[in-house]
């Protein structure tokens, strides 16, 4: 077997959750997204810390779709400043490289331990 010449002593882990706390944060990805077991539609959103010691670290988390659940996405898209449409639609497009402070927090989840984005802030 060929030996593969790359210096792996100082990759970071980036599987490690970041500390709680509040960051200054990019929108990457929004994707319309189905549950398996519930059926409920959603957006599964991948954003990327832009400032301090953590830049460059990605989160992820969903916004429902759900009618009962919209003020969490409306409150994550008024803090970025993306704009919606008159009839109150918007297209996930608008919100890529919006900006927003992410307040993030850990839980953890059948051992293992991972961040959640909690609330949305203006920046």
């Amino acid at each position: 077997m060929p030996k593969i010449n790359v210096n792996l002593n100082e990759v970071e882990d980036l599987s490690q959750p970041i500390d709680a706390g509040q960051y200054v944060t990019r929108i990457l990805k929004g994707e319309k997204a189905v549950g398996k077991d519930s059926g409920a539609e959603y957006i599964h959103w991948e954003i990327e810390v832009v400032e301090g010691e953590m830049k460059g670290r990605h989160l992820f988390f969903n916004t429902s779709l759900q009618e009962k659940a919209l003020r969490n996405l409306k409150k994550m898209l008024d803090a970025a400043k993306v704009e919606t449409n008159k009839d109150g639609s918007f297209n996930t497009e608008d919100a890529i490289g919006m900006e927003f402070v992410a307040v993030v927090g850990q839980r953890e989840y059948e051992g293992k331990v991972s961040n959640e984005v909690s609330d949305y802030l203006s920046v």
